[in-house]
């Protein structure tokens, strides 16, 4: 373990190096000639594990990063339900038709659900219906998607907050509920 200073430079220095691409890649590519990513670039299942590995270390730091842990817990569960959605439909990349037979989406278009974590599920229609039928899975995906509270903003707005005053005590809870889930009900989207 490292100690407490040198710790959070380390976890600053992860943060920094994950927004960087994030930035630039939203700035007009006139103005940075930066590189555009495609499918080959993004690896959804590497990222998540990533950005879950991310949340553990800032989770056992002794100061607040709460808006970071939901920001990337958010992020992680996106990054799984992406994997799942190619996976699910047998697809490489985004914008591609379904060949999933016997899929109420087959043969259609598929495209990329961006930090939209319900409509990623909603074009998993096995996943959704198993979904929609577990009220609790819904409620736990609800505190990971507004994890201020239902009327605030999403885990993707977050990032520009101040940390909050206190924690959301149940987001561990939650996130762990959502990844159970997901990886408990993996078989379905084969």
């Amino acid at each position: 373990m490292l100690p407490g200073r040198k710790k959070t430079l380390f976890l600053i220095f992860i943060l920094i190096v994950y927004y960087t691409p994030l930035l630039y890649s939203r700035l007009p590519k006139i103005i940075l000639n930066y590189k555009t990513y495609t499918m080959e670039d993004e690896d959804y299942t590497g990222a998540y594990q990533a950005r879950k590995n991310d949340i553990i270390a800032l989770l056992s730091l002794q100061s607040d990063h709460k808006i970071a842990i939901f920001h990337l817990g958010g992020i992680a569960i996106e990054c799984k339900l992406k994997a799942f959605l190619l996976t699910y439909h047998q697809i490489d990349n985004w914008n591609e038709k379904s060949r999933r037979t016997k899929d109420s989406m087959y043969k259609q278009e598929i495209n990329n659900p961006n930090h939209s974590l319900l409509t990623a599920i909603k074009h998993m229609p096995k996943i959704y219906k198993k979904a929609k039928l577990n009220r609790e899975f819904m409620e736990h995906l609800g505190r990971i998607i507004n994890p201020l509270g239902t009327s605030s903003a999403t885990y993707i707005d977050i990032r520009y907050y101040a940390e909050p005053e206190r924690l959301e005590s149940d987001w561990k809870k939650s996130f762990d509920y959502v990844y159970g889930w997901l990886d408990k009900n993996k078989e379905t989207i084969l």
